[in-house]
Parts: C-alpha cells; structure tokens; sequence
C-alpha cells in the first residue's frame, strides 16, 4: 500500500516505518539494531554505502507515502519530520542501556507493545501538525 498511488493514513505510514525495526530488538534480528544506529551515526564509506543502496531507496518511498498523505507540508518538511521520525526509533533502540536508566524503572525499551502505541500516536500528531513557518524552507 505504500508503494501505490492512493493516501495512506499517516498513523499507518508511521507504524510501518516503526514495527519492523522495533520488532527486531526483540527477535532474531537483534544483533542488526547497534549496526542500524552506526549507519545513521558515522560517515565512513561502508556505511555510506549502506544506506545509500539499501536505506535511501525505502527513505524516499516513504517520503513520497507522506507526501500523498499530508499535500499540504513542503517536501522539505516532510524529510525532516521523517528524519526526527528515524531519529527517535534510533535512539530508542540503539542503546536500550541508557533508556534503562533514564527511566528508573518507570518503563523499560524492551517494552514494545506499550512502546510502539505511545511513538505512533506522537509521531502521528507531529506529522499532521501545521508546516513551520521558516524563513529557508530548506533548513
């Protein structure tokens, strides 16, 4: 449905950017979750490689999914609040040590069932907010 010419309901466009990669924290793909993190984080080659061959293409899906969804927001916008969106299930997931402990026992990142609710719901709200009144749309 993505991929397809018709809106997707950006509370969906937000759950299928996040569940797949929550999802692996908890299973078999767990190892592939610090590697994620270091990809958006450093600028080496190898890892440029990475996303540029096998992220940047399902980034750009996924912008043109938003896009459908929220006409009204600048393309600039929309990569932005993806980036915050990416940003965000990063670092909740790379370092699952430190949420522990700024938590307090409060709740815990190895929560996904409560977790991924509480992201989609916010992110939905932040998608859908009105465009930012910037002077360089371009940031």
């Amino acid at each position: 449905p993505i991929a397809g010419e018709g809106a997707v309901p950006v509370a969906k466009l937000v759950e299928a950017f996040l569940i797949p990669v929550l999802a692996l924290k908890d299973g078999p793909g767990r190892d592939f979750v610090p590697l994620m993190a270091r990809i958006y984080t450093e600028q080496r080659a190898f890892m440029e490689r990475i996303f540029r061959d096998h992220l940047f293409p399902v980034a750009q899906r996924f912008h043109a999914a938003f896009q459908r969804a929220l006409p009204h927001l600048p393309p600039a916008e929309i990569m932005w609040r993806i980036q915050f969106l990416a940003g965000a299930m990063i670092h909740t997931i790379g370092a699952p040590f430190k949420i522990a402990e700024i938590m307090r026992g409060i709740c815990g990142p190895g929560d996904t069932e409560r977790l991924a609710p509480m992201m989609i719901t916010f992110f939905k709200a932040a998608f859908e907010a009105p465009a930012t009144e910037t002077p360089d749309a371009h940031l």
